[in-house]
């Protein structure tokens, strides 16, 4: 059977879809998968042929497992003439993720992306507005840099290509904009000491630019409220409680001037403000309503997690009803199972769920995996996001019943044994 002849029955049998992501692949170039990889002693069967996106072929190369982050072991791939799609991948929140041990392991492999297959638009909205049609490019091309935290790769292109030297009129004040945004979040992402000091001077210097409408302004509050509850969390693990204190008041300060700005009263925001009055603050008269509550869990449902991660910031301290907290920590479970937890893009989409699951776990007394921990450390530590390492830590320092708690001390110690991160 001569080549043209096989790949016109492969692509049928695949209904013209890659037989992992299910990319559609009219006019699509595709390529000739082999399950199990000839170096491993695969052959040109029909039967160990699929049709595969090239990202997916590239990703999958010659593996034949992964791991599956949810219980940090190994498992085989997906195979397609064996396994049913529908059983181990979904849809949520418009992203295609692992279901299953299978499908999550696969995922995490095969459905990363890869520079050649970055997003093309990203409709990031701070350069919307930009003319300069290879500045809007450039400028999306380094955010998906920032949401796959590759941040050694965005540093050395702002570094080398000093884009904004030939920038002149409306853009330049834009792009500035968008630059010290993605330079902030860098740094308080790795959230070492130095990085927080630069990040506030960055912010500060965002604050100079005059042409900023209040569209932005509201953004630069939101990121000047992250990156002072960064310095309050690094005062903290310094032992500084009381600068903590004055910090995490301006924290919460900045994002309450940013919803009197927007008009914001989501469930998200008003919970948000709530984590940011109370963490480190121990104000007792600070609490979710359970309406709020399952308001944030049935919009964590569909993929929106943000309402969801703060209404755990606001119960672990100081909050009473272990019951609420065993709903929230239940729906956390299930959360992490359905989206797939590191599979995604934007790592920061479910990483920091997952922090806050281990909260939830010692905040309750119930037994702590230590493997698994290791393993989510190791996988956080990978990708750049230092700042939950260091937000684990606070965030167990902080539970009022850290003291009485061994578990707690234990997992202390993994984090500064491995880490460096303060006890």
């Amino acid at each position: 059977m001569n080549d043209i002849l096989i790949r016109d029955k492969l692509l049928i049998r695949a209904e013209y879809e890659c037989e992992y992501c299910h990319r559609i692949l009219f006019d699509s170039p595709w390529q000739k998968e082999h399950i199990m990889p000839k170096v491993l002693g695969g052959t040109d069967d029909f039967q160990n042929l699929a049709v595969s996106c090239p990202r997916c072929n590239l990703n999958k190369n010659q593996a034949i497992e992964s791991v599956d982050l949810v219980t940090a072991k190994k498992t085989r791939l997906f195979n397609p003439r064996s396994d049913k799609w529908e059983n181990h991948f979904g849809i949520v929140a418009g992203q295609l993720v692992g279901r299953t041990p299978i499908g999550r392991a696969t995922a995490r492999l095969l459905f990363k992306r890869t520079e050649q297959q970055l997003p093309p638009d990203l409709s990031w909205w701070p350069i919307n507005d930009l003319k300069n049609e290879t500045l809007y490019r450039f400028l999306n091309h380094q955010r998906a840099r920032r949401l796959g935290n590759k941040f050694s790769d965005l540093e050395k292109a702002f570094a080398d290509i000093p884009f904004l030297k030939k920038v002149t009129g409306e853009d330049y004040d834009l792009a500035r904009f968008a630059t010290y945004l993605l330079m902030a979040e860098t740094l308080y992402t790795r959230s070492g000491v130095e990085d927080i000091r630069k990040a506030l001077k960055i912010v500060s210097e965002a604050w100079q630019i005059k042409s900023i409408d209040p569209t932005r302004q509201a953004e630069l509050l939101n990121v000047t409220s992250i990156v002072l509850q960064q310095l309050a969390t690094v005062l903290v693990l310094e032992g500084k409680p009381a600068e903590a204190k004055i910090a995490q008041e301006r924290a919460a300060s900045a994002y309450k001037k940013r919803l009197e700005l927007i008009g914001g009263d989501d469930v998200r925001e008003r919970l948000r403000l709530k984590a940011l009055q109370k963490k480190y603050l121990c104000d007792e008269t600070i609490q979710p309503s359970k309406d709020q509550v399952h308001e944030a869990i049935e919009e964590a449902s569909t993929g929106n997690l943000g309402a969801l991660s703060y209404s755990v910031d606001v119960l672990v301290n100081n909050y009473h009803n272990n019951k609420e907290i065993e709903l929230v920590l239940e729906e956390t479970n299930n959360i992490l199972l359905s989206i797939g937890y590191g599979q995604d893009f934007d790592y920061g989409y479910n990483v920091v769920v997952r922090r806050r699951w281990w909260i939830l776990l010692a905040r309750l007394g119930l037994n702590i995996d230590f493997d698994l921990l290791q393993s989510d450390l190791s996988f956080w530590k990978s990708i750049n996001m230092h700042n939950e390492l260091r937000e684990l830590a606070a965030g167990l320092r902080n539970l009022p019943n850290c003291n009485d708690n061994n578990a707690i001390t234990e997992m202390l110690i993994l984090i500064t044994n491995i880490y460096g991160v303060k006890k």
